[in-house]
């Protein structure tokens, strides 16, 4: 390929055994210029096909993260019973706020987020879930 062309790049895959859920993950290209890999950051959103005979959750829950210890990142998973703004808020040990990955209107469903921690140090942080009335804490540690 001559110097300054584009070039397409197709990434399929199979989402037919991901529950409901947000996904991220990081694309990675290698080439002979400066700059050398490039990270391409990728979301990929799993909805309900209509078709789908999937069982709504019947209350809110705040599942513990997997795994648990972690490096860098981890899957944070959650059940909406109903249409609400959820939060999702990790604190450090001294009770500090020090991430938010989530902080949004989220459908009826069971969720899964990925979670990564780089700029955090080893240790155990506490995720918190809130919702309506509703509020969870669940301890995870990582470790580097």
């Amino acid at each position: 390929m001559d110097a300054n062309q584009s070039q397409i790049i197709t990434v399929n895959g199979a989402t037919s055994g991901f529950p409901v859920g947000e996904y991220t993950a990081m694309i990675t290209v290698t080439h002979n210029d400066m700059g050398s890999p490039l990270q391409i950051p990728v979301s990929i959103e799993v909805a309900l096909d209509a078709d789908d005979n999937v069982e709504l959750p019947t209350e809110f829950a705040l599942h513990a993260n997997y795994p648990n210890p972690f490096n860098a990142t981890t899957a944070l998973s959650f059940d909406v019973p109903n249409e609400s703004r959820v939060q999702i808020t990790i604190f450090n040990v001294a009770g500090q706020e020090v991430a938010r990955p989530v902080n949004e209107v989220m459908a009826a469903g069971s969720h899964t987020v990925l979670y990564t921690a780089d700029n955090l140090p080893t240790g155990m942080y506490l995720v918190k879930m809130t919702a309506g009335s509703f509020s969870a804490v669940q301890k995870m540690v990582l470790l580097k």
